[in-house]
């Protein structure tokens, strides 16, 4: 059987006062998704641990059956790979947000920025900041208000702080978003064991910050952001065998595009529009046995608090992909399972523990003849399970050529 795997970043949120007390998820007209979901089973996940706010990376290698507490090594090296920067041995990649500080408080931790922006700032500091204390710094935008930055050079270690108030070290190189957005002071970078390096490469970081910040200053775009936020070095990536079977993924993201490499999918470019993007993964699954597609527009959303632009976005995906996907001829033949890789809700602005909502269809198998949302997931009869469980479940249903 074939299988389409959607992923709503952020998907999961609590009751709103003026939807109702409804989620976004709930209050949405969504005619589509209710009519599949009434022949599916339903339920929650949670996906790197029960009680943890996980990041997005993590949280997806979890929801492909790794345990991101064995093989995860932070998020930097996957933002250096997908965006095309192959790491050498003893290199610290960190991923990093433009951001907004006014009087030493977080006004903006995501600038509003364009990814014309965000370029035209990757140079202005590349072109500035060659090298601190003989470690070389490569500096790289990515996508809207991220980057990334390698020190490359000796002594160097991984084992140092995020910078960025929302995320701290939970165990490993497994981070733990917080429920704080603006207005918290961003942290200075600090060694995280007794190592000469990590007290060296802490010292470079916060050194590389302070340049950066006096460049931001100067630059056209100050009102939008004259800082940087750090998180997740690592100077290797995670070590993920490949899934079996043939498997295409659609994603936008660098990160989701390094993982999806190494788990060994084929890496196809992202059709524009909801439609588009159901039809290319039907056209795709001809040749493959399974589709990834990562849907980042929720999550924006919901950092935002914006509830409504989060209902509409849902509202969009129903009566584009899921109109298109489950009026296909060929979708009798198709399982589809849609879920979210963390909770975002909209009035926290960060990831919460919160449980995740799932929907998994497949072809003859009687659903649990409930709409989709929180509150019915809750009471479905795939009840309340890790996401090892989930893909577990998804390989069994797999039958590849």
């Amino acid at each position: 059987m074939k299988l389409i795997y959607v992923i709503l970043d952020g998907i999961g949120d609590r009751p709103i006062k003026a939807l109702g007390k409804r989620t976004p998820l709930e209050a949405a007209k969504k005619n589509h998704f209710d009519e599949l979901a009434a022949k599916s089973k339903l339920g929650l996940i949670w996906t790197v641990g029960r009680e943890i706010a996980p990041e997005s990376d993590a949280a997806t290698i979890a929801l492909f059956g790794y345990n991101p507490f064995e093989c995860y090594k932070g998020r930097g090296p996957l933002e250096a790979q997908g965006a095309g920067i192959n790491l050498r041995k003893n290199d610290v990649a960190i991923r990093c947000n433009f951001a907004l500080d006014r009087n030493n408080l977080i006004e903006d931790v995501e600038a509003d920025i364009t990814n014309e922006e965000g370029k035209e700032l990757g140079k202005i500091i590349s072109k500035k900041i060659h090298s601190i204390d003989g470690v070389r710094i490569i500096f790289k935008h990515t996508v809207g208000y991220r980057a990334v930055l390698i020190l490359r050079g000796k002594n160097l270690s991984p084992r140092i702080s995020n910078t960025h108030p929302s995320y701290k070290i939970y165990k490993d190189f497994v981070s733990e978003a917080l429920p704080v957005r603006n207005n918290t002071a961003a942290g200075k970078c600090k060694p995280l064991d007794n190592s000469k390096e990590s007290a060296f490469t802490a010292e470079i970081v916060n050194k590389f910050l302070e340049k950066a910040r006096i460049l931001l200053i100067k630059s056209a775009f100050k009102h939008k952001v004259n800082t940087i936020l750090t998180r997740g070095a690592g100077s290797e990536l995670p070590k993920l065998g490949k899934l079996e079977g043939r498997w295409t993924a659609l994603v936008d993201m660098p990160a989701e595009k390094a993982l999806a490499k190494l788990m060994g999918m084929k890496l196809e470019k992202k059709a524009k529009g909801f439609g588009n993007l159901a039809k290319q993964a039907l056209k795709l699954l001809k040749k493959s046995g399974a589709i990834y597609i990562h849907i980042k527009d929720t999550d924006i959303l919901s950092h935002k608090g914006d509830y409504e632009g989060k209902k509409a976005v849902i509202e969009k995906f129903d009566r584009e992909f899921l109109a298109s996907l489950i009026h296909s001829p060929a979708f009798k033949d198709i399982a589809l399972c849609i879920t979210g890789d963390h909770s975002t809700p909209c009035e926290l602005r960060a990831h919460s523990s919160d449980l995740i909502p799932v929907l998994l269809y497949v072809p003859g198998e009687l659903g649990d003849c409930m709409r989709f949302g929180e509150t019915f997931a809750a009471k479905g009869s795939l009840g309340k399970f890790s996401s090892n469980r989930l893909f577990n479940v998804l390989q069994k249903l797999l039958l590849f050529d």
